[in-house]
């Protein structure tokens, strides 16, 4: 039983870090499910063989390819060597220019090390090939003794699950964590990066006699709406987040002036194509050490609501609605508030209905 329950949480743990990847990078999950699948169908066929002839898999083919598949099968199994490989990588890649950039920047001559990233993407996507392979094979063993009827114990089946993974778990945290500077997700397709001054002056004084490079900048109108937006979405969502019950009338006054300055700028561009442009990007608007990325379709979303919110006309049960939707999808910090009071026993500002009752047609002023 015990075995069964830590394949349950195996197969929770796999399914979180698909669901991490699955909106940013689909490309790199279709990836790690192919190498999978190509492994457990390649070397299925031979312990499919191996097993009904009760031989070892590098025999399954004859005396004729016993050493090409015991080298072919260590290299695909052997775990240690996998990571002396990804270690080696980063001795031989990183840790020169590593040393390099400290000890030159004692003088002010450093330069940023170059290929860092690559040299690192290579290293983790060789052991998440590596992992993902692994998985398959252990899984192909695992099917062709269920299949001839031999012992085939549930650890062996957890491993295979535990490497697969692991393969995907490691994408994610690379994206997540060493793929940009420190992020910190407030809700979907809204990111916060914080930047540390103090490793920004030390590379300053680093590089201090190297001459500074000149970047080309050109207006961009859709983007430049976009980090307005962001302006305004932001404030909408503090305000929100600080007192829920607040008029939407009163929440849009205080980003009119903001709204106003992303009418005049979309204005100044074919509407439909700045749209998309929004949409397939995402923006980043940076502080002094803060960088909000947003994704463009979020944006948009949040344009159109900001518009609703702005809007004399509009329907009381509407606006009610619209509050309720931020409140689920955006607001995850004000549902903890809300389970906060819960528990202290304190009111929850929240209309109550019963059973079978037609919704309320409350004001936002009035909640």
């Amino acid at each position: 039983m015990s075995q069964y329950i830590v394949l349950g949480v195996l197969l929770l743990f796999l399914g979180a870090a698909i669901f991490e990847l699955r909106r940013d990078y689909p490309h790199e999950i279709y990836g790690i499910w192919y190498i999978f699948f190509l492994f457990f169908l390649l070397f299925g066929a031979l312990y499919f063989i191996a097993e009904k002839e009760n031989t070892e898999v590098v025999e399954a083919l004859g005396p004729s390819f016993v050493a090409a598949l015991s080298a072919v099968h260590h290299m695909l199994t052997d775990l240690q060597g996998e990571l002396l490989l990804v270690a080696a990588i980063v001795y031989v890649g990183i840790l020169p220019q590593l040393l390099t950039y400290l000890f030159s920047g004692l003088s002010g001559s450093a330069s940023a090390p170059i290929f860092v990233r690559q040299i690192g993407l290579i290293a983790i996507w060789s052991l998440i090939k590596f992992m993902a392979g692994l998985g398959g094979i252990l899984l192909a063993q695992w099917v062709a003794k269920l299949y001839w009827d031999k012992p085939a114990p549930l650890t062996e089946l957890n491993k295979a699950v535990v490497f697969v993974a692991f393969a995907f778990a490691t994408a994610a945290t690379q994206h997540r964590y060493f793929d940009r500077p420190l992020e910190i997700g407030l809700a979907p397709g809204l990111r916060v990066g914080l930047d540390v001054p103090l490793f920004t002056e030390v590379h300053r004084l680093f590089t201090r006699h190297r001459e500074t490079e000149v970047v080309s900048t050109t207006y961009d109108v859709a983007k430049d709406a976009a980090i307005l937006a962001a302006t305004a979405t932001a404030q909408v969502a503090v305000m929100m987040a600080r007192d829920p019950s607040k008029d939407a009338v009163e929440i849009a006054s205080r980003v009119v002036a903001t709204v106003a300055a992303i009418e005049a700028a979309t204005r100044e561009a074919n509407e439909s194509a700045a749209q998309k442009k929004v949409a397939e990007r995402e923006i980043s608007w940076r502080f002094k050490h803060v960088t909000v990325r947003v994704r463009g379709k979020t944006l948009l979303w949040h344009l159109e609501n900001i518009q609703k919110l702005t809007n004399p006309d509009i329907q009381p049960a509407e606006r009610e609605l619209l509050r309720e939707e931020y409140r689920k999808k955006y607001l995850w910090w004000w549902r903890k508030g809300e389970s906060a009071n819960r528990s202290e026993g304190k009111p929850v500002d929240k209309p109550q209905e019963s059973p079978g009752a037609p919704p309320q047609k409350t004001d936002i002023g009035s909640s």
